[in-house]
């Protein structure tokens, strides 16, 4: 498969690009995100799951953030059923 890549971009901008342009590569191994936020750009196609790519976005307080109340009200929600429900809408699990 390594012999057919034919770019590796800086960031998932940058390979939208390369999608998008005048001579794109039959397929982008990127995060489901792109996918679900630009539906008629790129299809999603099923892979095996030990070859699926995840990304980590973990939350965490501080010390110093743990004594702000807005921080606390990010995380809560962050954490809550809500803030799961936006996770899920772009793909994501926790």
């Amino acid at each position: 498969m390594r012999k057919n890549i034919v770019t590796y971009a800086a960031n998932s901008a940058v390979a939208l690009a390369t999608w998008s342009g005048a001579a794109p590569p039959d397929a982008w191994i990127i995060y489901n995100i792109w996918q679900i936020a630009h539906p008629t750009v790129a299809e999603i196609v099923p892979i095996e799951p030990e070859f699926a790519l995840y990304r980590d976005a973990g939350i965490a307080l501080t010390n110093r953030s743990a004594g702000n109340p807005q921080a606390k009200a990010f995380y809560d929600f962050v954490l809550s059923d809500a803030g799961a429900a936006i996770f899920k809408k772009w793909g994501w699990s926790r």
